[in-house]
C-alpha cells in the first residue's frame, strides 16, 4: 500500500504568531496541517506531525514515512502507542514508520533553559481541577482553537478566549493560544471523541518544547472506571520526549468529585465552562446536556445561584429529557442521581433524573429506579461478558487461521525458491531450442537453393533433345 508521507516542517511568522506547518499525503490527497501560537517559538521537528499522521495511517493500514527530524526518544514510544491502540480499536492497525533511523539521527534541536510548565485549559471541570491542584507549579495555560470551537466561528472564539484570558490573568499566568487545523485530518479517518482527541492533544503539546519542559493533560476518567479512550493515563505520557514531559493528571477523582472540590473557588464560579453547543455570544448555553448536568449537581449542593457562569435558571423539563446513549453520560447521570437520592432535599431534580433514566432504559421513574437500573446494568454486564467470551473464541480462531495461512505462505515461498533453479534451466533450454530452430531454418533455405540450381543444370540436355523433337514433328528444319 502507498505510504502516508509527512513532509519536512516549515517554521514561519504569520500575523505576529509563530507557526509551523507540514504536508501530510494520504490516499492521493494532501493535507496542509499547521499550528500557530500566540507567543513564543514552536519546534521545527516533525514530532507534532508524526502524532497527527499516526492514527490516519493506522486506519488505512499504510506505512508512515517521515521526511523531517523526529526525537529519538519518541520513536520507541510510538511503537508502544500503536500496541495499545491496535488492541483497543480493531479498525486501527499497527504500521511501520519508514526512515525512523535516519530521521532520528537528524534531530538536533536544543531547547533553551528556564522553560515553563503548561496545562491544557478549556475552562472545564477537569482542566480547572488540574490547574488549581498544581497552581504553584503551572506557569502557562494552553487553549487550542480548532478543537471544540470551529476555526470559522470567530465570534465564539473571541468570546471564549477573552474570558479564559481574564481567568489566566487573575491567576497570574499567560494564556498561550494555539490554532490548528489538524482536526480536519482526524475527522476524516478517526472518531474524534473516542479515538483521536488525545493524540491531537499530544500533537499540540509536541509543538512546545522550546517554551515548556512539562505539560499537564487533565483526565476524563477516574481510576475506577478506565475504558479505552483517546486521552488515557497509558497513552498521554508516551507522547513525551526527553525534552518534554507529558503528565495525565486527575484520575484519583471522577468528574463530580472534582467539581465538589473546586466549586467554592470564586474563579471557578465565574469562569467554569461546560458548554459544547457554542450558541452565538454565550459562554454557557445552560440548555445542553453538559450544562444541565453541571447545574443540577450545583443545585443539589445549594450553590447554583452563586455561579455567574450559569446565567439562566435550570430547565428541569430539559433535564428529564437528556438522552443517555453511551457509557459517559450513563455513569455521570447515575452518580448525580445517587447524590440526589442520598441528600433527599430536591425531589424535583431527583424525579427529573429518574425520568431521563426511564426514557433510556424503559424503567418506571419511581423510587426504585436506581435499584432496577442496577439490576438492568448487571444483566447487561453479564451479556457483555458472554459476548466478550464469544469474541475471544472467534479471535483465537482467526489467529489460528492467520497462522495457518502464514505457514502455507512460507511453504509456498520455499517451494517457489526451490523451483527457481529449474525455471532458470528451462528458460536456458528454451533459448537453446529457439537458436537451434533458427539454425535449421537457415540450413533448409540453403539446401533448397542448392537443390533447385543443380536440377536445372542436370536436365538441360534432355530439355534440348525434347525441343528438337518437337521442332521435327512440326517440320521446322532449323
Amino acid at each position: 500500500m502507498r505510504a502516508v508521507t509527512v513532509s519536512a516542517p516549515r517554521c514561519y511568522q504569520d500575523g505576529g504568531w509563530s507557526a509551523v506547518s507540514a504536508t501530510i499525503g494520504i490516499e492521493g490527497k494532501r493535507y496542509d496541517i499547521y499550528y500557530r501560537a500566540s507567543h513564543g517559538l514552536l519546534t521545527g521537528s516533525a514530532d507534532p506531525f508524526l502524532a497527527a499522521a499516526l492514527l490516519p495511517a493506522m486506519s488505512i493500514g499504510a506505512p508512515l514515512r517521515i521526511e523531517g527530524s523526529v526525537s529519538p526518544s519518541l520513536l520507541p514510544h510510538v511503537d508502544h502507542i500503536q500496541d495499545i491502540i491496535s488492541v483497543w480499536y480493531k479498525t486501527l492497525r499497527k504500521v511501520p514508520i519508514r526512515g525512523s533511523t535516519e530521521v532520528a539521527g537528524a534531530y538536533a534541536e536544543t531547547p533553551p533553559a528556564g522553560r515553563g510548565v503548561g496545562c491544557f485549559f478549556s475552562g472545564g471541570i477537569d482542566s480547572f481541577y488540574t490547574l488549581l491542584k498544581h497552581r504553584d507549579e503551572i506557569t502557562h495555560l494552553i487553549f487550542v482553537h480548532g478543537w471544540d470551537i470551529a476555526l470559522g466561528d470567530q465570534a465564539t472564539r473571541a468570546m471564549v478566549s477573552g474570558r479564559l484570558r481574564e481567568a489566566a490573568a487573575e491567576l497570574g499566568k499567560p494564556l498561550l493560544e494555539i490554532e490548528t487545523n489538524a482536526r480536519s485530518l482526524f475527522d476524516v479517518y478517526t472518531e474524534w471523541n473516542k479515538e483521536s482527541h488525545g493524540t491531537a492533544i499530544g500533537s499540540a503539546a509536541l509543538t512546545l518544547p522550546l517554551q515548556l519542559r512539562k505539560v499537564f493533560i487533565a483526565s476524563t476518567w477516574a481510576y475506577d472506571h478506565m475504558i479505552p479512550h483517546g486521552s488515557h493515563p497509558l497513552l498521554d505520557p508516551l507522547w513525551g520526549t526527553d525534552q518534554l514531559e507529558i503528565v495525565h493528571d486527575g484520575c484519583e477523582c471522577h468528574r463530580w468529585q472534582k467539581l465538589e472540590r473546586i466549586m467554592d473557588e470564586d474563579i471557578v464560579r465565574r469562569y467554569l465552562r461546560s458548554c459544547w453547543q457554542q450558541k452565538a455570544g454565550e459562554y454557557n448555553c445552560c440548555s445542553c446536556n453538559s450544562c444541565l448536568m453541571n447545574m443540577a449537581f450545583l443545585r443539589l449542593h445549594g450553590v447554583l445561584d452563586q455561579f455567574p457562569a450559569y446565567d439562566k435558571p435550570l430547565d428541569v423539563e430539559k433535564l428529564s429529557q437528556i438522552p443517555i446513549r453511551s457509557v459517559a453520560p450513563h455513569r455521570n447521570h447515575l452518580l448525580v442521581l445517587e447524590l440526589a437520592e442520598a441528600k433527599g432535599t430536591d425531589p424535583e431534580i431527583t424525579q427529573a433524573l429518574r425520568t431521563a433514566l426511564s426514557h433510556a432504559y424503559k424503567i418506571p421513574p419511581g423510587p426504585d429506579a436506581l435499584n432496577e437500573m442496577q439490576l438492568h446494568m448487571n444483566n447487561l454486564l453479564e451479556q457483555l461478558q458472554e459476548a466478550k467470551g464469544r469474541i475471544y473464541l472467534l479471535e483465537q480462531q482467526r489467529y489460528r487461521e492467520e497462522e495457518e495461512a502464514q505457514a502455507l505462505s512460507r511453504e509456498a515461498k520455499q517451494l517457489d525458491e526451490q523451483l527457481q533453479p529449474e525455471r532458470t534451466r528451462n528458460a536456458q533450454l528454451d533459448q537453446d531450442l529457439q537458436a537451434e530452430r533458427a539454425r535449421n531454418a537457415q540450413l533448409e533455405a540453403r539446401l533448397y537453393r542448392v537443390t533447385d540450381s543443380t536440377s536445372w543444370r542436370m536436365t538441360a540436355p534432355l530439355r534440348s533433345i525434347s525441343e528438337a523433337w518437337r521442332r521435327a514433328r512440326r517440320g521446322d528444319k532449323r
